[in-house]
This record gives structure tokens, sequence and C-alpha cells, in this order.
């Protein structure tokens, strides 16, 4: 107690606590038996705006009082007690309350990219998807065009080779002439061929 006195006569109230201080003494005192200091640093101890302060002073003087046996100072403070502590009930339901809304937010808020982030990866795949799909048409279409082209080129090449059988025969032989043409026809038009016999 008189450590807490120096404290407080030394100006120990740097963080502005100084009914808190007085609560502390006035408890101690209380414990000790030195119950009109006691009284005087409780109410003292009153005049805080911390809950917390309030509540034990209200307590502390609460018991004290009733040890004295002035049980209508200690019913007073023990109903001022019960509203400082359902004060601070109150007080900690709405701080749990916001933790827990502010919980559920974040999670909320990180549901919500996650399914963005989802979302952006289908719409990739489908691009990519839809892309690989477009090259597999080109490169099929590519592989026909070829394969037409190349088919094209063995005609013209087996045409050349007709014409230069056409060209010997012309040059060596002429009467077989009708029938090199003939063959042609019936080669590559066969419905020609049906109405030349």
């Amino acid at each position: 107690v008189d450590k807490l006195l120096e404290i407080k006569q030394d100006g120990g109230d740097k963080a502005g606590n100084l009914e808190r201080l007085y609560f502390t003494i006035g408890d101690l005192f209380r414990h000790i038996g030195r119950n009109d200091e006691s009284v005087l640093y409780l109410k003292k101890a009153l005049l805080s705006d911390n809950l917390y302060t309030l509540a034990g002073s209200c307590q502390s003087l609460y018991f004290l009082y009733e040890e004295l046996e002035q049980y209508e100072n200690a019913v007073r403070y023990n109903n001022k007690y019960w509203e400082y502590a359902d004060s601070i009930q109150k007080m900690e339901n709405n701080k749990a309350i916001m933790e827990i809304e502010t919980k559920y937010n974040h999670e909320k808020i990180q549901k919500e990219n996650l399914q963005l982030r989802l979302k952006n990866v289908w719409i990739a795949c489908g691009g990519t998807l839809g892309l690989l799909a477009a090259l597999g048409f080109v490169f099929t279409m590519v592989k026909i065009f070829r394969r037409q082209l190349k088919d094209k080129e063995k005609f013209i090449s087996d045409l050349e080779e007709q014409l230069e059988e056409l060209k010997e025969y012309v040059v060596t032989e002429p009467e077989d002439i009708r029938e090199c043409v003939k063959k042609i026809v019936s080669t590559y038009h066969p419905e020609l061929a049906g109405g030349n016999k």
C-alpha cells in the first residue's frame, strides 16, 4: 500500500489511470482492515471512465459495507456493480460479435476471390480448348487440301504421261490415235466412254 501511495505521490498516473491506482489502493486497504482509508480511495476510483475500474470499486465497496453490516450501502453498491458488469458483458458481447462479423466478411471475400479465380481458370481453359479445336480444324483442313493437291498433281502427271504416249502414237502410228483416245476417256471419264461405242 505504501509503495502504491508513493507511486501516486510521484505522479504515477503517466498512463492516465489514477482511478485504477485508487481502486487498487482502496481494495488493499479493505483486505488489511483499514476501512476508512479503503472507502476514501474506492470512492475516488468511482470517478473513473473505465467500466472495469467502476465495477471493481463497486464490488469492493459492497464487500466492505457487508462486513461493516451497513446493508443499505452494500445493496446500493452491489446493484451498481451488476449494472457495470452487465455493461461490460454487453461490450464484450458486441466486441465478440464484431470479431465474428469481421472474420465472416473476411472469409466471404476470400471465398468470392477463390470463385473468381476458379472462374478465370475455367475461362482460360475454355479459351485454350477453343484454340486447340481451331488449330485442330486448321490442321485437318491443311491436310485435306494437301491431299487434294497431291491427288491433282498425280492426275496431272498421269495426264502428261498419257499425252506423251499420245504424241508417240500421233507421230509414229496415226491409225491408233482413236484407240488411245478411247482408252483415256474410259479411264478418266467412264460415263463418256459408254456413249462412244
